[in-house]
């Protein structure tokens, strides 16, 4: 189960975004999702877990590559 972002998380965030730009975001939620998935994997066996972040790697970087055609500065 997940939970939601406190204000002070979204506004932290923002400040990354303003910082960088959302397409550096998703970058680094993919990458994080892709060590992730490596560390589960070696660590603990679980394929399945992996795997699921694996997804999560593809999807951010699809979002990732479709924001990157935004022009948004």
């Amino acid at each position: 189960m997940t939970r939601k972002l406190t204000r002070s998380e979204v506004v932290a965030l923002e400040v990354l975004m303003d910082l960088t730009s959302p397409e550096a975001i998703l970058r680094a939620i993919a990458e994080i999702a892709g060590e992730k998935a490596e560390h589960v994997r070696a660590t603990w066996n679980d394929e399945t877990l992996a795997k699921r972040w694996e997804a999560v790697l593809v999807i951010a970087d699809k979002a990732r590559t479709q924001v990157g055609d935004i022009k948004l500065f």
